[in-house]
Parts: structure tokens; sequence; C-alpha cells
């Protein structure tokens, strides 16, 4: 089985994976995209992982550690659409990609994108008191 990143390159949609690492730093995950695609017989006309993959730096703060913005952008998500981020993976990557996205409207202006909530709601226990203090009192959660 491919991983999914090269599935990815693969497909004839031709689509660029934008990845948010959390943890460590991009370059290392490259590095073991390279080594995975090789070791399962990727050839040249793959291209590494650099040539189809960006790897964004979401990490912030540290591992698991969210600042004020981030969770800002959790209660809007789910605020505007019943779906509830976590805020040591998904809400920090959802995030970093907006952030991106501002910073570089023209690449995605007219393109459809996908986000891919990976889960991790039992973390969020730990920021409720972070989190209420970040909604209106009048705030409904209202299905889109």
């Amino acid at each position: 089985m491919l991983p999914r990143q090269i599935c990815c390159r693969l497909s004839p949609l031709a689509a660029t994976l934008h990845a948010i690492n959390v943890q460590h730093k991009p370059e290392a995950y490259y590095d073991l995209i390279d080594k995975e695609a090789t070791l399962l017989g990727a050839t040249a006309e793959l291209g590494t992982a650099r040539d189809w993959l960006r790897i964004h730096d979401g990490g912030g703060l540290g591992y698991g550690v969210t600042d004020a913005a981030q969770l800002g952008t959790i209660a809007t998500v789910a605020a505007a659409s019943g779906v509830v981020l976590d805020h040591v993976y998904t809400g920090k990557a959802l995030h970093c990609f907006a952030e991106h996205a501002r910073q570089h409207p023209d690449d995605f202006r007219g393109k459809r994108l996908l986000f891919w909530h990976t889960g991790g709601l039992p973390g969020l226990e730990a920021k409720t008191a972070d989190l209420l203090r970040l909604v209106k009192p009048t705030a409904r959660l209202r299905p889109p």
C-alpha cells in the first residue's frame, strides 16, 4: 500500500498536498517520505516529496501549546459550522493553513480545498475554560 502522499501524486487530480506539521520540523518529514517512497519502489518520475508536497510548520509555541489566535480559530469554526477541532493537531493545522492561504491568496484562488479533520476531540477537555472565554454568552451552535 502506498502512503497517501504518494497516492496524491499519482492521482489524475494533479493536486498539491499541503501538510501542517505540529510536532517536528518539516525537513524531517520530507526525508522520511522520500525514503519510504524509494523503499516502495518509487522511481525518479515521481520526483521527490519537495516537488509535490508542501509541509508547513504549524508547531507554534510547541506541541499541545495553543495561543489565543489558534483558540480563536477553533472557536470561530465551531460557531460557524458546528465542527469542533482539537487544540493539539487539527485546530492548529487549520489555523496555520488559513494563515498561509491569507498570505498567498493567489495560490488558492479559484481552487477547491479539502481540509482533512483527523479528530482529537478528547484532548479538548484541557482547553474548556480557555475556549469558553472566546464564546459569546448568546452564541448558539447551529447546524450548517
